[in-house]
């Protein structure tokens, strides 16, 4: 039985759906976490649950009159329209809310998937592959060779940081590698078209040229950060060097070893 006011002591807005699915996670709007974490949830939810259950998606962007926003800004629109153009997502099912306004959303039928970081590696590596393979077919079909053979690759790919984070000697580490890939004759003669060193940073022209930029790394190098979740678009086996810190924050290197093992 339905409590009679379920959203009495509410403090703002209340929204009402009559089916939803929530598939918030921890900075729902960030790219290092809506891209590997939040977006397998929504194709996941999309395929396994019925049509008419409305998938609420934490976004940024202009609030409307009703509480919502109806054009995501920034990473949600950049990952997610790929797949809404392509139809493995329906448009019509989403609805996208603030993260950081004083709301109430209320359903007489709630789905909520597993609240984990990891859950799509432990939970939904399937889903996480099907989204993968999407993206890749997004990019061939916008004429970029993807997904390519190994000894095809031909770029050592750095990801730059321009904040936090960064790397402060970035240009002496990529003179250093532009010096190991020429002074070693055996990178040219198994990679069929050559390795150059390029740095990374998200295209202003579409997330298909980052797909195709991944798809092309023999050996991916970055510190620690949102970036790093661009890997998805890199061949399985594909070498990835992370690199942490020597600060006493918890990010340093010894914390990042443990929680990986």
């Amino acid at each position: 039985m339905f409590h009679p006011q379920p959203c009495a002591n509410a403090k703002g807005k209340v929204i009402t759906f009559d089916k939803l699915v929530v598939t918030a996670n921890v900075y729902p709007a960030s790219a290092g976490h809506f891209l590997p974490a939040v977006l397998p949830r929504i194709l996941f939810v999309s395929q396994a649950l019925p049509s008419d259950v409305t998938i609420l998606i934490l976004a940024r962007g202009k609030v409307n009159s009703q509480g919502t926003i109806d054009t995501p800004d920034g990473v949600i629109q950049r990952y997610l329209e790929p797949l809404l153009s392509m139809g493995l997502i329906r448009r019509n099912q989403i609805v996208y809310a603030p993260k950081d306004q004083n709301v109430a959303y209320y359903a007489k039928e709630l789905y909520m998937p597993i609240n984990s970081h990891f859950e799509h590696i432990l939970v939904h590596a399937k889903v996480h592959n099907a989204l993968r393979k999407a993206f890749l077919s997004a990019a061939a079909k916008a004429g970029k060779p993807c997904p390519r053979a190994y000894k095809t690759k031909d770029i050592i790919l750095v990801i730059h940081r321009g904040n936090s984070r960064k790397l402060v000697n970035e240009p002496e580490v990529l003179q250093s590698l532009k010096g190991l890939v020429a002074g070693d004759p055996k990178m040219s003669q198994f990679f069929t078209n050559g390795l150059t060193v390029q740095t990374w940073v998200p295209s202003k022209n579409g997330i298909v040229n980052d797909i195709d930029l991944f798809d092309r790394a023999a050996l991916i190098i970055a510190p620690h950060g949102a970036g790093l979740s661009n890997m998805m678009f890199a061949s399985v086996g594909v070498p990835v060097v992370e690199l942490c810190y020597q600060s006493k924050k918890p990010m340093q290197c010894p914390h990042m070893v443990i929680t990986r093992t």
